[in-house]
């Protein structure tokens, strides 16, 4: 838990200092958390390896492309957003994408990747962040 508190401490989270926030902004930066994290969780590695700017080793890498991959699926958010928020480009985002679809090929990567799906959607809508007429 500690380091997910030292990530929201960063400078992504002054949306939260705002007067105003827009509160589409406010629930993609909840989605992307949220996915993050479990992402982290699973794969046993901390959150700063996935949201760093650099490539990372081969086993962070694909953390990260799974991440931005369920935040377009699950919640709709467009390549520039993600992009935005793992501070890439937005064609390096539609890359992870379509890196994530080929190894879906795979059975075992695809169960695993719909459970995650089914997961941190199912967790999002017991949160209140997301509805069903939002999907």
């Amino acid at each position: 838990m500690k380091k997910l508190t030292v990530f929201c401490l960063k400078k992504r989270a002054g949306i939260f200092r705002l007067d105003n926030p827009d509160p589409k902004a406010v629930r993609q930066l909840a989605c992307l958390y949220l996915v993050v994290a479990t992402i982290s969780r699973v794969h046993r590695m901390p959150v700063n390896a996935i949201m760093d700017r650099r490539r990372g080793r081969k086993k962070v890498s694909e953390a990260r492309q799974l991440s931005q991959y369920i935040c377009h699926i699950s919640f709709q958010q467009s390549y520039a957003d993600i992009g935005k928020s793992f501070k890439r480009d937005r064609t390096s985002v539609a890359h992870a994408c379509q890196q994530v679809e080929n190894m879906r090929d795979s059975g075992h990567f695809d169960l695993a990747t719909d459970c995650l799906e089914w997961g941190v959607l199912s967790l999002a809508r017991s949160l209140g962040m997301v509805q069903e007429e939002d999907l």
